[in-house]
């Protein structure tokens, strides 16, 4: 996983714009960092591959470097869950299952919560 901080912008406009290209495919995303002020816990997630094609404006790449604002360059959808949840994702291990501690195991635990509840209800 990478933390990213960029190049360019454009005067004229109150937000931060980046434009994120991948062979024909365009998105287009702007993030207003004045409008609630920065506290060093916001960013975005954003795919590794897209970084060459990331434009920021000036005082986003100095929040970046301040250690303001974040932006995590994302290889995997582990790595974002990573980011997201501050949990290792977790690996499959062999009989099924997921390590104690990580994402992954939680969401199994709460789906078999879930559907105990369900069977309990239909009986």
């Amino acid at each position: 996983m990478n933390v990213v901080g960029l190049q360019s912008y454009d005067r004229e406009s109150p937000f931060i714009e980046f434009t994120i290209s991948q062979h024909t495919m365009k998105t287009s995303c702007s993030i207003h960092l004045a409008s609630r002020g920065l506290t060093g816990e916001q960013g975005v997630v954003i795919p590794a591959v897209n970084v060459q094609h990331l434009m920021l404006r000036p005082d986003v790449v100095e929040a970046v470097r301040g250690g303001q604002f974040q932006i995590y360059a994302v290889r995997t959808i582990e790595e974002g869950i990573e980011v997201l949840t501050g949990l290792p994702a977790g690996d499959l291990q062999a009989d099924g299952s997921y390590a104690e501690g990580t994402f992954n195991r939680a969401v199994m635990d709460r789906l078999k919560q879930l559907t105990a509840a369900r069977k309990r209800a239909e009986e």
